[in-house]
């Protein structure tokens, strides 16, 4: 299946892409509007229009992994090195003709919203779990994706986290900022990590059946 396709199929059948379809209807006179119109629409013109409504969507290949092993997804909110709130899901492998792949995608409503919402795609199965942050830790929050290599079994691996914007000065302002000069490994050792105190932390394990 193509990449377009498949991701038009899941804007178009679940119910969080009702926000994406009225800001999208919203930007069409713009883009209608400009010097020389281009009617396809790719698909970073989607997220675009999708990040304005607050969804970010994340989708990972494991097209790559063994046949016989279940996903354990875990998720789980964290303030500074504790965690508060754990959420588990046990998904059933791959079938073989089907794509292996997981989806994430997250609606956040504002900067300093109440209540976070994450959906997982899994062929096998989806969910939609919600978040309700602490008053203290509704501040801006952004996502950053720990960056992968070979698939790893038998162990619990970190995929990606929305994490809150650290207080900073400039010119004597007070600002937030979440400004990342490296990469964040599997391992999470950054020392630029002991700035987040708040964050959503998505992991993943591949157990044998």
């Amino acid at each position: 299946m193509q990449k377009n396709d498949y991701l038009r199929r899941y804007i178009t059948s679940h119910p969080l892409m009702k926000s994406f379809i009225i800001a999208l209807l919203a930007l069409l006179p713009a883009f209608l509007q400009a010097q020389t119109p281009d009617p396809e629409l790719t698909p970073e013109d989607l997220r675009s229009a999708l990040r304005l409504t607050g969804i970010q969507i994340f989708k990972y290949d494991f097209d790559s992994v063994k046949a016989g092993y279940k996903m354990i997804l875990f998720l789980e909110e964290r303030v500074k090195d504790s965690v508060i709130t754990r959420k588990e899901y046990t998904i059933r492998e791959w079938k073989n003709d089907e794509p292996h792949t997981l989806t994430i995608l997250s609606k956040v409503s504002s900067p300093r919203a109440e209540t976070y919402w994450i959906n997982v795609i899994h062929p096998q199965m989806q969910f939609l779990e919600r978040f309700d942050i602490p008053e203290e830790y509704r501040q801006p929050h952004f996502w950053k994706q720990i960056k992968q290599g070979a698939i790893v079994y038998e162990k619990k691996t970190p995929l990606l986290f929305y994490g809150m914007a650290w207080p900073d000065t400039l010119n004597g302002m007070q600002i937030r900022r979440f400004c990342w000069g490296e990469e964040v490994g599997r391992e999470m050792r950054n020392k630029t990590l002991k700035k987040v105190e708040h964050m959503i932390l998505i992991s993943y394990k591949l157990e044998k059946l």
